[in-house]
């Protein structure tokens, strides 16, 4: 269980990172929770087309995906 947590913004540099690290499967199978920080809200957030916000939350689905395979 090398990272059971994972802890992320929703920004799309954190999204990528996360979904990097977690198509490791020896990672992968170690998550068991991932947390999105809500809590800093930039205004490019909700200027964000809706087209870049369907596509950071494929991203978030797919590192979901990655992670509840091994469960």
């Amino acid at each position: 269980m090398l990272a059971p947590v994972i802890r992320l913004g929703i920004s799309s540099q954190s999204l990528y990172r996360v979904d990097q690290l977690t198509r490791n499967p020896d990672i992968a199978a170690g998550v068991r929770l991932i947390q999105v920080s809500l809590t800093y809200h930039p205004s490019e957030i909700s200027e964000k087309s809706s087209h870049d916000r369907d596509l950071q939350l494929q991203t978030l689905k797919e590192v979901h995906k990655s992670c509840i395979q091994y469960i």
